[in-house]
């Protein structure tokens, strides 16, 4: 799975940042989310370099997908939960 930052505030002054949380929840029965991981990246933007644009990437073990799997009832329902902040 994997998150890429397109869009950014412009800095005024250099040395800002952006907060991001990523939550990645399996969804169960009745809409019961399971957290799957949970990861908070910070991207660097100033006016001499411009925005930094990491390609977030997580890995999902074999355990966790037979986990997912073996509690889903029909279709497999996965949710990406993204929180930018502005500290």
């Amino acid at each position: 799975m994997g998150l890429e930052v397109k869009e950014a505030p412009v800095a005024t002054t250099a040395g800002r940042f952006l907060a991001l949380q990523a939550d990645f929840y399996s969804i169960g029965p009745s809409y019961q989310r399971t957290l799957v991981w949970r990861v908070t990246e910070m991207v660097w933007f100033t006016p001499e370099i411009g925005v930094e644009r990491p390609v977030l990437k997580y890995l999902l073990t074999s355990a966790q997908l037979h986990a997912i799997n073996d509690a889903r009832e029909g279709e497999l329902r996965m949710e990406l939960e993204v929180t930018g902040t502005l500290p």
